[in-house]
């Protein structure tokens, strides 16, 4: 029996009693939605039963509504997503970093393709970037953005007698994680400065909300939006997207409280507060809802989902041979997410390549491109490409194609040295890697642990030599991110590709992975291919999907030695920097003190 929305909504602390005093909110607000918008039948009627209770009550998105399921083929055509928060009454939303995956032609398309629906739509807030370039990448999101849809810095939401000022930003780490955008952004924090002067000297605002599509993190120099909330004391609420954060209780900086309900539509956030004696805002409530509750649905929504399913049979999976709900695989257990799933992608990436006569060396699958796993029981179409969503290719079709390059040995090492050093403790810089293994001492300096690297082949071990060029397979969106490590690392680590004939690869269309028909191979429909074939193409019990567990051991081979030989044997490029600053601040003191003896001596001599 489905639960009551009035329970739920009472449980969970949103007040039933009637508003007509200005000096209490309430927000709805999601982020990161990530194309999961099956859930919004239940979010629309929560939302609904909300604003009957207060229709005050505003409802907020903060970016990266796009990108993460097969509702995402519809993007540009359609405008799944979008006109999904339209209708279940989302007041306003900002863009997210994969907004930009598919490029500005098809966002421009997709703006415009919600417009020419008709459907009510949510009003677009983002306030830095520089709308005056002249480059052709600006004017065309620019034409479609805010010449036509209306996008602003900050707009007013006026319901009753609460007005409510929001704001939409862009992250610092989100613009990194576009490595297609080329928009121009200004600094984050000095242009929510200006929009808030700007509100308080002309608006009536009672309230200030950030959309903010930057994050939070456990440490506080890169914890954008808590930053955020220290510069700009006047914002009373920040939605903080794109770090896909679970705030159970909000945090409080200040006057300020920032809001996360994690990621995938899992959750709806709901935010209560009162004004206080001092004219700022107190928390009275902030609870998020668990959307995987077997809540009420709303009939509407769940008619145009439907309506959605079917134009992504017709216009998307009909290239793959493919329905949405179809099997292609068995799991005869759950699939681990961070030991076992991506190898499983890597293998049947490399598998689907030598099945078009590509044979690479290494197959690399970086973790910050896994959306999720696989449970025990039917794999079908639709969960495949949940896993490995992410972008589009210069065909239009949604997926990032494979790209094969070469790199050098060194620069396999490089990757290693990444790995071992900053995947252990980040979600996203992980790599995954088919027919590559390394050594390593975890004790070494940073990005100075790995001691060895190996190519795995028939069961051997071969030493990767750093002169020597290899062939790698990686997902278009990691390639591109490649090319950011030199920066990263202020030279000091380089991962640059090569194309055949030698030269450095500047056009990543020239390295994509096709299939002997010419068309491009999605890393997605390559997990799917060699899943779907492996069961007999029918989802037969006897295709066993081959067991990763020992996948992750085999890779990373820890190798803790006391011989001082090895371990400083074969440094990096970082490590010779380290031991160098460290033999000249030793040659400082050192002489520092031979000086202050020399010196104690002349006072004893004197004397």
């Amino acid at each position: 029996m489905k639960k009551s929305v009035i329970t739920v909504l009472l449980a969970l602390g949103l007040s039933v009693q009637a508003f007509a005093d200005s000096k209490h909110a309430d927000i709805i607000f999601m982020h990161d939605v990530h194309s999961f918008i099956d859930p919004c039948s239940k979010s629309k009627v929560i939302i609904d039963r909300q604003k009957k209770i207060n229709p005050e009550t505003i409802v907020v998105d903060a970016g990266d509504f796009s990108m993460g399921t097969l509702y995402q083929t519809v993007f540009e055509k359609d405008a799944s997503e979008l006109r999904t928060l339209g209708l279940i009454g989302v007041d306003a939303t900002t863009i997210g970093n994969h907004e930009f995956d598919y490029g500005p032609e098809a966002l421009a398309a997709m703006f415009n393709s919600a417009l020419n629906s008709g459907d009510t739509l949510p009003q677009f807030v983002l306030c830095n970037v520089d709308w005056t370039k002249t480059d052709d990448y600006t004017k065309t999101l620019r034409a479609a953005l805010v010449d036509r849809y209306g996008s602003k810095p900050y707009t007013m939401i006026k319901k009753g007698g609460l007005n409510v000022a929001v704001i939409g930003v862009f992250g610092k780490d989100a613009i990194f994680c576009s490595p297609g955008c080329q928009l121009t952004f200004t600094d984050q924090i000095e242009s929510v400065k200006k929009c808030v002067e700007q509100i308080k000297a002309v608006e009536s605002a009672d309230l200030i909300v950030c959309l903010s599509h930057s994050g939070t993190n456990s440490e506080l120099s890169k914890s954008e939006d808590e930053l955020l909330a220290k510069a700009v004391p006047e914002l009373d609420v920040i939605i903080s997207g794109h770090t896909h954060t679970y705030l159970e209780k909000g945090i409080q900086t200040g006057n300020t409280v920032i809001a996360s309900c994690k990621a995938y539509n899992a959750y709806l956030g709901t935010l209560s507060l009162d004004k206080n004696e001092q004219g700022r805002w107190t928390v009275s409530d902030y609870k998020l809802i668990d959307l995987s509750q077997n809540l009420e649905e709303d009939e509407a929504v769940n008619k145009r989902l439907e309506k959605f399913r079917r134009e992504i049979d017709r216009e998307y999976l009909v290239n793959f041979n493919y329905t949405s709900d179809q099997v292609i695989g068995i799991a005869q257990k759950d699939i681990s997410l961070d030991k076992e799933v991506p190898y499983l992608m890597a293998w049947a990436m490399n598998k689907q390549l030598e099945k078009e006569g590509i044979n690479v060396d290494v197959t690399i699958v970086p973790s910050g491109c896994i959306r999720g796993t696989y449970s025990k029981g039917n794999i079908t179409v639709s969960k495949v490409f949940e896993t490995y969503s992410l972008g589009a290719g210069e065909d239009g079709l949604a997926g990032f194609p494979l790209t094969v390059s070469y790199v050098t040995g060194k620069a396999l090492k490089n990757a290693c040295q990444i790995d071992s050093s900053l995947g252990p403790g980040s979600d996203t810089l992980k790599l995954y890697m088919h027919g590559l293994a390394y050594e390593y001492n975890p004790n070494r300096l940073i990005f100075d642990k790995v001691t060895q690297v190996y190519l795995l082949k028939d069961g051997k071990k071969i030493p990767v030599k750093d002169d020597k060029m290899y062939l790698m397979a990686i997902d278009y969106y990691s390639c591109m991110m490649l090319s950011n490590v030199s920066s990263m690392t202020k030279g000091l680590i380089s991962l640059v590709t090569y194309k055949a004939d030698g030269t450095p690869v500047t056009d990543f269309q020239d390295v994509v992975a096709r299939k002997k028909d010419g068309t491009e191979l999605k890393g997605w429909a390559a997990i799917a291919d060699s899943i779907n074939e492996l069961n007999g193409n029918a989802g037969k019990v006897d295709g066993i999907i081959p067991d990763f567990s020992q996948s992750y051991d085999i890779q990373h081979i820890a190798v803790k030695s006391a011989n001082p030989f090895k371990f400083f044997a074969h440094p990096s490029n970082i490590a010779l920097l380290i031991y160098g600053v460290i033999i000249v601040l030793a040659a400082i003191l050192i002489l520092i003190v031979l000086l202050v003896i020399k010196l104690i001596k002349k006072i004893k001599d004197r004397k």
